[in-house]
């Protein structure tokens, strides 16, 4: 188990990781671990006293970011209804991406390793969305047959067309789309106390629509007059 840090060394730490992370976020893909250090304040034996390489520097600020976008689906319930809380969460999913635009390259080297930081993080977003979707499908406004795994999904579809222009709004038009796609359908309220009806329909059930009904009940009805069991009231005898 390792020791605490110091204070002092973790203030160098955190130095070291914020100068990292505004210079990816700005685009400085290949900024050097000699610049890092300098704009921190503190020598490049400090950094690699805390990060044996600069592959360490950029998953360590990867892992950062992830970590903020999911410790914040908690927080998110806490304040909003579950349908708005799942919305702002794919939006900042979507930002997360927007800001590793700028960690793309500076990722490109360890992309191909067998680094656990991707594995972990997408376990840590599909987590948190599993999360939502669960408090949504307890209050009955979110489809409980979906996953957080499959939404995650859904969502690298859209965050991988971010080089193109005005990804980002586009982005979030799609993720509201998504959000009425998993909202749960609700049978319209019967005017009938005894028989109130509302509630989620099952995935794929076809709702009768009073029309058709109607037209049913009319159908029926002529079918009886014409073999003499019933009285149609138009028809004077």
């Amino acid at each position: 188990m390792s020791r605490p840090l110091r204070a002092d060394a973790r203030r160098n730490r955190e130095a070291l990781l914020t100068v990292a992370r505004e210079a990816f976020a700005a685009g400085e893909a290949d900024i050097r671990v000699e610049e890092i250090a300098k704009r921190a304040g503190v020598s490049v034996g400090t950094l690699y006293r805390h990060f044996d390489t600069r592959d360490a520097v950029v998953e360590e600020v990867y892992r950062q970011e992830v970590t903020e976008v999911c410790d914040s689906a908690r927080q998110l319930l806490e304040d909003l209804e579950p349908r708005a809380a799942l919305a702002e969460y794919l939006r900042r999913v979507v930002e997360h991406a927007a800001v590793s635009k700028g960690m793309a390259a500076a990722l490109e080297s360890i992309m191909a390793t067998d680094s656990p930081v991707f594995t972990g993080g997408r376990e840590q977003l599909s987590d948190a969305l599993d999360l939502l979707l669960e408090r949504g499908a307890e209050t009955g406004v979110i489809r409980g047959d979906i996953t957080g795994r499959t939404v995650l999904r859904a969502l690298g579809g859209i965050c991988g067309a971010r080089t193109y222009p005005g990804w980002h709004e586009e982005a979030f038009r799609i993720t509201d789309l998504l959000v009425d796609g998993l909202t749960a359908v609700t049978r319209p309220v019967s005017p009938d106390p005894a028989n109130p009806g509302p509630g989620p329909l099952p995935v794929g059930t076809r709702q009768e629509s009073t029309q058709d009904s109607g037209t049913t009940r009319g159908a029926e009805h002529g079918r009886l007059v014409r073999q003499g069991e019933g009285k149609d009231p138009g028809v004077r005898r």
